[in-house]
């Protein structure tokens, strides 16, 4: 999609991620060597029944087309799936976000950073996280933490709403966009 080439969208992005992070279950990585440095960025969100009723309508939040074609198609994902009656549950943790610097990638971040994005939702004793994963690499992650898919949309064959355009001239590993969830096992309740 390009979103990262195209200055509106990229502004957007940001403005929905520090919006995300004012819910303080996030995680920030630093450089072991330089903490002034950031090497990835684990944004969470605790979404109970009642998250969409108390939160500004998000298509004020997004501009930039790259953004809204990205924000259509998650959305687009998620419609009709309730995660809530699929589980039994109130609330689960959503990773929203997860970016880890090209300098760092390859090194295990990320599969620490799914690790701990568990370990929040124990620490929070949600049942339940979930995520949309963009390209195979954060999918195979995702799998190794034990989440499964519950939809995917091939971006060959996904077309945006308001412009009919198929996603085209994406990476190789960039072949679909992944609903993912997985239990998460709660510690056993204090003696």
């Amino acid at each position: 999609m390009k979103l990262k080439d195209e200055s509106d969208s990229v502004q957007s992005f940001k403005l929905r991620i520090l919006n995300n992070l004012k819910d303080s279950t996030s995680v920030i990585a630093l450089n072991e060597g330089n903490f002034y440095e950031i090497a990835g960025v684990l944004v969470l969100v605790e979404v109970s029944r009642n998250y969409f009723q108390r939160i500004m309508s998000r298509e004020d939040l997004v501009q930039g087309s790259c953004h809204k074609k990205y924000v259509g198609l998650t959305s687009s994902l998620i419609q009709g799936i309730d995660l809530y009656s699929m589980f039994g549950c109130f609330s689960f943790l959503r990773i929203y976000a997860l970016c880890i610097r090209p300098a760092y990638r390859h090194m295990g971040l990320g599969i620490k950073l799914f690790e701990t994005a568990v370990y929040v939702a124990q620490s929070l004793r949600i049942p339940i996280i979930m995520g949309i994963f963009t390209d195979s690499c954060l999918q195979v992650l995702a799998k190794k933490i034990g989440m499964d898919e519950v939809r995917k949309i091939k971006y060959s064959e996904w077309a945006d709403p308001e412009s009919k355009n198929i996603i085209s001239g994406l990476r190789q590993d960039h072949k679909c966009c992944s609903l993912m969830v997985g239990r998460v096992p709660l510690p056993p309740p204090a003696p």
